[in-house]
């Protein structure tokens, strides 16, 4: 039989260079800003503040740059210029139930002594992408020479809404935008009450407000069925009496420990504990910690791999899902274990709220694709591309021993790798790993027995 080549699914890290910026107006900010003003808790929009340059706007006309000289918050603004040609950039943002009130605040002002020829708006699209209504803020130059203007916008999703848009409008002149914040509250329509009941209703997503399917939810020791949610992330519990004490919520949801889960993920953490990149919020933390020791270690990296190899089934002292209830504000971001933060609430039926909403963390998943995000076609976190690692081509002839080395031309663009190396049983005879650069401790060998052998390496 003969061995071949083989191509498999690889990270490898993207690059990037710097571009020389077009001649552009620098104006300079007046005044420092708070760092509640910098601080949106609700992360709707994407690079907001314009810090990781142009990354996910889209744009048509005009130029549309990231630059400095008139920033709110971190080191850079977005620019529109639509001096030459009139020129417009959006985002779409998703999963937003309709009856929500959003409030839409952002920092803009025009170039020097332009009159108001920009808007910013908020746009409701149905399913069908059909425009419904929008909500338009004309942009005016700031009275004191160089600052920028806080707008803010409301609205509320349309009944047939399923999604908006925050777009910008640039004609004859300079637009600048920096700090855009959207506030999404979910008003839940609840079902008719009968006499002297009450009917407990919430919604369960994840940070990227992605509905999560099939969570149990236990409310107290009196109840004894528990309600799992929707394909929207609802769940709804009638038959409460208002005389009923205190009840604790509890949603949990503890299978397909490895959902989300690749070495990708493996790479995102290990970058972290080599100081080379940053966890950015506290549910982060919580998703890293992966033998819930409250710290994120090498023992957390380790479990990963061993899960990711096979060798375990499931975390061995976590769940595969955690949740924190939606309105808690994590008083240090970085260390979500500086004070128990809830993972069930406490309803009292005499209260006139009837929701208790939870935000959900897939333990393990950093780069949180366990679910993915539907409708929009959204860019990776990384380069992912197929390289081929090679092995040599001949002969086997039964009765002997062979040592196949794998190889490839293309390590220097290697960050790390996973891959399911598939043989067949009835014609070769697994002896050993003889490691190379590649360790045996990043080979799992639990299927052996049907002829699969697993690898990741970062």
């Amino acid at each position: 039989m003969k061995a071949c080549a083989m191509a498999v699914a690889l990270v490898l890290l993207s690059m990037s260079w710097a571009q020389a910026e077009p001649d552009v107006v620098r104006m300079e900010k007046v005044g420092p800003v708070s760092d509640d003003t910098c601080n949106c808790a609700e992360k709707w929009v994407k690079n907001p503040s314009f810090e990781q340059g142009t990354n996910d706007w889209f744009s048509s006309g005009g130029s549309f740059l990231a630059t400095a000289g008139l920033e709110v918050c971190g080191t850079r603004f977005g620019l529109l210029d639509g001096r030459q040609s009139a020129g417009k950039i959006w985002q779409r943002v998703d999963s937003i139930s309709p009856g929500s009130n959003i409030i839409f605040s952002f920092y803009a002002s025009t170039g020097k002594n332009e009159a108001s020829k920009h808007l910013v708006k908020l746009v409701f699209f149905d399913r069908e992408g059909n425009r419904i209504s929008d909500h338009t803020q004309p942009i005016f130059r700031s009275a004191a020479a160089d600052t920028l203007l806080q707008y803010q916008i409301e609205g509320t999703m349309p009944t047939s809404g399923t999604y908006l848009q925050i777009e910008a409008f640039a004609s004859q002149g300079m637009l600048h935008l920096e700090n855009l914040c959207l506030k999404v509250r979910e008003t839940v329509q609840l079902p008719l009450q009968t006499v002297g009941q009450v009917v407990l209703q919430g919604s369960i997503k994840t940070v990227k407000k992605e509905p999560i399917e099939g969570v149990s939810v236990k409310v107290g020791d009196l109840i004894l069925h528990k309600p799992n949610t929707s394909n929207t992330g609802i769940y709804t519990l009638t038959g409460l009496h208002r005389n009923y004490a205190q009840l604790k919520i509890a949603p949990s949801l503890n299978d397909n420990h490895l959902k989300g889960i690749s070495t990708f993920d493996l790479f995102l953490l290990n970058q972290y504990l080599l100081a080379k990149s940053k966890l950015d919020s506290p549910l982060e933390f919580i998703a890293a910690d992966v033998n819930n020791s409250k710290t994120v270690t090498a023992l957390d990296l380790l479990e990963l791999k061993k899960l990711l190899l096979g060798n375990i089934q499931q975390f061995s002292n976590n769940t595969s899902w955690r949740f924190v209830d939606a309105a808690y504000r994590f008083p240090v971001p970085f260390n979500p274990w500086f004070e128990v933060f809830p993972e069930s609430i406490i309803w009292d039926a005499s209260q006139s709220e009837h929701q208790a909403n939870f935000t959900g963390i897939k333990i393990g998943d950093l780069d949180q694709s366990a679910i993915k995000d539907s409708e929009q076609n959204i860019a990776p976190r990384s380069l992912q591309q197929k390289m081929a690692i090679s092995v040599e081509d001949r002969e086997l002839e039964p009765g002997k021993f062979y040592s196949v080395d794998f190889w490839t031309d293309h390590l220097h663009l290697l960050a790390a790798y996973q891959f399911t190396l598939n043989f067949d049983r009835s014609r070769i005879r697994f002896s050993a790993v003889e490691p190379a650069l590649v360790k045996e401790d990043h080979f799992g060998l639990r299927f052996l027995s049907v002829g699969v052998i697993t690898t990741n390496w970062i």
